[in-house]
């Protein structure tokens, strides 16, 4: 029963980290070497962006930066939902590197939890009363409009991709 339990709870754990905005990019960069020295390769420049490649054949368009010298300075490999490329930009400019290339593969569809937010309202009754020129208390009953959102949980559906980012430098001639 534990193993089945676990089954079942290890990809909605999967689902639910990929889905938050943890940069995933970063977290799951692994380098395949020493980023080369400054006078090896050709670095980002500061306040310059990286060459952004998105390709449908990652390992095609990687042969052919290869062999105009380009070396694999590091890759990131994770399934989540389809994203923005800021954050590869952002990894490879703290990287250094010149070129990304980038590739998203559909890969199925899932659901996780989601709230959505219904404007409710709760009344509070106040109750006030003044002195009449008779010396009467009259009372009166006001009610206080305090905002009380109600949360309702609905599951949201997300398409998960493969995600894979290759970030390259080019060498220098020796």
């Amino acid at each position: 029963m534990a193993y089945f339990k676990n089954f079942i709870l290890l990809p909605i754990f999967f689902i639910a980290i990929s889905c938050s905005g943890v940069d995933m990019y970063n977290t799951s960069y692994t380098p395949s070497m020493l980023m080369p020295l400054e006078t090896r390769a050709f670095l980002l420049e500061e306040g310059t962006r990286p060459t952004l490649i998105m390709t449908p054949d990652i390992e095609k368009d990687l042969e052919v930066l290869i062999n105009q010298n380009y070396v694999i300075v590091g890759e990131s490999k994770f399934n989540g939902p389809e994203g923005g490329v800021d954050d590869a930009i952002g990894l490879a400019k703290k990287l250094g590197v010149t070129h990304i290339l980038l590739n998203a593969k559909y890969a199925y569809d899932a659901s996780k939890k989601a709230y959505k937010y219904v404007e409710n309202f709760d009344y509070i009754p106040l109750e006030s009363g003044y002195l009449a020129g008779t010396g009467q208390v009259y009372s009166q009953i006001f009610y206080e409009k305090i905002p009380n959102p109600i949360y309702v949980p609905y599951r949201k559906n997300v398409s998960v991709y493969h995600h894979r980012a290759i970030f390259l430098v080019k060498m220098k001639k020796q």
